[in-house]
């Protein structure tokens, strides 16, 4: 997260990164955000910045709120259920 915010991709957009499991890969970084960018221009943009490929995210998808507990921090857990459920994934 601290390498998208530097890259100002998603400036003043709000979102957060989270992990599924995957098969082949063992997991996808997946990228949840709420904005006015297509994933696969989030997805291009963020590849075009320097940020080492390791650190980019696998998948990216728009959402229309980015989980968050009451307190206002990120909610990991059900970023990680909406991320699998976007990405079609059996739970």
């Amino acid at each position: 997260e601290i390498r998208i915010n530097e890259s100002k991709v998603l400036q003043g957009a709000d979102y957060l990164v989270t992990a599924i499991p995957d098969k082949v890969k063992w997991e996808w970084v997946v990228l949840l955000y709420h904005g006015e960018v297509e994933p696969d221009t989030v997805l291009r943009e963020l590849r075009k910045s320097g940020i080492p490929p390791l650190m980019i995210p696998g998948l990216a998808f728009n959402v229309e709120t980015v989980p968050k507990l009451g307190s206002g921090k990120a909610d990991f857990t059900e970023a990680k259920k909406l991320a699998k459920k976007l990405a079609q994934i059996e739970e």
